[in-house]
C-alpha cells in the first residue's frame, strides 16, 4: 500500500509548480507560509526521530556528511546528520530567495534558487522514505523514486550543452547539468591548492608532465606545511569533500542536492579574499610563510622521493606570502 506524502512537503511542491504559471505568487504570503510549514515539519520530524540530538556546528556536520561508505551500525547517525544538513541547507536557500526578491535585477538568481528548492523538496520525499525504513523498521512507500546513477550518453549530451552555454530543459543530458558542479568543485580544490603554493606545472627533466595522483600529492604538501600556513578551513574537511567527489566523478553516483550546496557553503572561505597588514589579495584567505613557499620544489621532491621532478612556479601565486 502506497503511503501519503506528508501534507507540508506536498504543499510546498504544489505551490512551487504554481509559481511557474504565475510569478506573482512568489511575492505572496502563501509562499512564505508554504516554505515555513515545510521547514517546521522537517524540524519536528528531526526531533521526533532523534529526540536526544542537539544543534551541531557546521564543521561537525561537514565532518559527518561527506562520508558515503557507512556501516549498518552507523546508519541512523548518518540519517541524523543528513536530515540536519537538509534543513540547514533549505534555510540558507530560503534566505537567498528573500534577498533576491528585493531587487528585480536578481530575477535569474531568484528562479535558480527556487529550482534548487524544487529539487530538494522532491529529494526530501525519497530520503524520508528511505530513512523511515531504518528509523521505524518499514518504508513509508511514498512512491517517489529518483535515479542516482548517470548514463554515459547523458554525460556526453550535457558536455555538448555546456560547450554551447545552453541548457535544454527535459532533454537528454539536462539531468546531468546540476550534479556536474561536483566535478568543478573537485577541480577548484586541486587548482586552488596548486596555485596557492605557486605551482604552475610539475614535470620530469625529460619534459613529461607529472600526473601521478596530483591531488593526493597536494594534500601531502598541505599537511607538511601546516606550521607555515594560515588556512581558512579544516584540512580534514577539505580532504573529505575532495574524496567525496570521487563517487560522482568515477562512479557516476549523484549526491543529494543539499550535499552539493553544503560542499559549496563549507568551501566558500577557501575562495575568499584576505588581507595581511595592508596587502589585500583576491586569494588572501591562504597565507604561506616565505620560508616554506621558497622550498616548495624541495619539499615536493622529498614527498615523491624523486629528485628528477622540476616545479615550474607561478609569477603570482593564489596566496599571500608572509614573513
Amino acid at each position: 500500500m502506497m503511503g501519503k506524502v506528508p501534507t507540508h512537503i506536498k504543499g510546498l511542491r504544489d505551490f512551487l509548480k504554481r509559481i511557474s504559471d504565475n510569478e506573482k505568487l512568489l511575492y505572496s504570503i502563501e509562499f512564505d507560509t508554504s516554505f515555513k510549514n515545510y521547514l517546521n515539519y522537517m524540524t519536528k520530524l528531526y526531533k521526533e526521530w532523534f529526540p536526544k540530538a542537539k544543534l551541531y556546528s557546521d564543521e561537525h556536520i561537514a565532518e559527518k556528511l561527506f562520508v558515503k561508505e557507512v556501516s549498518i551500525k552507523d546508519i541512523k547517525h548518518y540519517i541524523k546528520y543528513q536530515l540536519f544538513a537538509l534543513i540547514q541547507s533549505c534555510k540558507r536557500i530560503y534566505s537567498s530567495i528573500n534577498t533576491y526578491k528585493k531587487d528585480i535585477k536578481n530575477q535569474p538568481q531568484l528562479f535558480d534558487e527556487l529550482g534548487l528548492i524544487m529539487e530538494i523538496s522532491f529529494e526530501t520525499i525519497v530520503f524520508l522514505d528511505w530513512g523511515e525504513y531504518y528509523i521505524k523498521g518499514k518504508q513509508a512507500n511514498y512512491g517517489c523514486i529518483k535515479r542516482n546513477v548517470l548514463y554515459s550518453i547523458e554525460i556526453f549530451s550535457a558536455s555538448k550543452m555546456i560547450l554551447r552555454k545552453r541548457l535544454y530543459e527535459k532533454s537528454l543530458g539536462s539531468f546531468v547539468v546540476r550534479p556536474t558542479s561536483v566535478f568543478l568543485l573537485r577541480q577548484s580544490i586541486e587548482i586552488r591548492l596548486k596555485n596557492a603554493f605557486g605551482i604552475e606545472t610539475i614535470y620530469y627533466k625529460d619534459g613529461k608532465i607529472y600526473k601521478k595522483r596530483v591531488g593526493e600529492l597536494l594534500f601531502k604538501l598541505l599537511k607538511d606545511a601546516k606550521d607555515y600556513i594560515d588556512f581558512p578551513i579544516k584540512i580534514s574537511i577539505l580532504e573529505k569533500i575532495y574524496k567525496w567527489t570521487n563517487y560522482y566523478i568515477h562512479n557516476g553516483l549523484i549526491p543529494n542536492t543539499w550535499e552539493i550546496e553544503w560542499a559549496q557553503y563549507i568551501l566558500e572561505p577557501l575562495f575568499s579574499s584576505g588581507i595581511n597588514c595592508k596587502t589585500r589579495s583576491l586569494y588572501g584567505s591562504i597565507k604561506i610563510k616565505k620560508i616554506y613557499y621558497d622550498k616548495v620544489e624541495t619539499k615536493l621532491k622529498q614527498i615523491v622521493r624523486d629528485k628528477d621532478i622540476v616545479v615550474q612556479r607561478l609569477n603570482n601565486p593564489e596566496s599571500l606570502i608572509t614573513k
